[in-house]
């Protein structure tokens, strides 16, 4: 089983190896690269965006939301 490979707590590069949908930000979209992980917490990697759309096939869509950082009085 491929989850097996995986560390405690890491998350995987490619959820749709292990038939887990991934979700992407469409403001992710305005980089040129993606540095994901690769199923340990110190080990990255990068990937060009449309490389990474086009090897995942993300669900792409506005799931972040931007909140401005409170003032210190």
């Amino acid at each position: 089983m491929l989850a097996s490979r995986l560390h405690v707590g890491a998350i995987p590069p490619f959820d749709n190896l292990y038939g887990l949908p991934t979700f992407v930000d469409n403001a992710l979209r305005k980089n040129d690269d993606i540095i994901i992980g690769v199923g340990t917490e110190s080990v990255h990697i990068k990937n060009q965006i449309p490389t990474y759309q086009r090897i995942v096939r993300p669900r792409i869509g506005s799931f972040a939301v931007k909140f401005d950082s409170p003032r210190s009085e």
